[in-house]
Parts: C-alpha cells; structure tokens; sequence
C-alpha cells in the first residue's frame, strides 16, 4: 500500500500489556494504545497491527499475543513495534533483558513512547 505520494507507507505494529508487578485495568491498556497510536501518526506510521495482552500474571515471555507479535515481525508484517514503557511490562530485569533480546533477534526495531 502507498501513502498519498505514492511511497510505500512505513507500517508500524503496537504492543500494549501489564505485567504482574504493575496494577493495570483496561482503561491503562487503552490509554496505552491510543499513545502508541498518536507517536505512530505523528511520525507518519501506519498502523497495521494492535496485540493486547490483558492477563496480568505471569511473563511477558509467555503472553499469547506478545508471541504473536514476535512471529509475525519475523515474517516482516510491519515495519517498526511500539510500546509503552518496556519495563513496565516485564516483571523482572531478567524479562526485560530476555524481551529486550527476542525484540532484537526478530529484527524489528521497537520503539517506547514513554521514554
């Protein structure tokens, strides 16, 4: 698809969750999405792809649609992932170095809004 100067648009995925260390309800998840979405627009990203994780337990390793995400940024179904604050979503250093890492392995860049 090609953006109104006939560009091919730069497509972005979103990722939005919790961690168990973090007391989030969906109004966060939304919050979070609508954030990504707006630091999305304001680059010129398209937005491709939402994954939501609403489970509040366990690593962020183990999330059905966090998977999901990594499988498809492997198949190069967009161009760039954003998230919220990564540490957020992880529920230990040892998490965030292991998510940190499969990000990079997919070879997808990712970007946190909240930086």
């Amino acid at each position: 698809m090609k953006n109104h100067k006939g560009k091919p648009y730069t497509t972005a995925a979103i990722y939005a969750g919790s961690s168990s260390s973090i007391r989030s309800s969906d109004v966060s998840i939304k919050k979070q999405v609508i954030d990504c979405w707006n630091f999305s627009a304001e680059r010129g990203w398209k937005v491709e792809h939402v994954f939501i994780d609403l489970s509040k337990n366990g690593s962020l390793m183990d999330r059905t649609n966090f998977q999901k995400m990594i499988k498809e940024a492997r198949t190069r179904k967009f161009d760039f992932v954003v998230l919220c604050k990564l540490e957020d979503l992880c529920g230990s250093p040892s998490d965030l170095a292991d998510v940190t890492e499969l990000l990079r392995q997919s070879g997808i860049p990712f970007h946190n809004v909240d930086k």
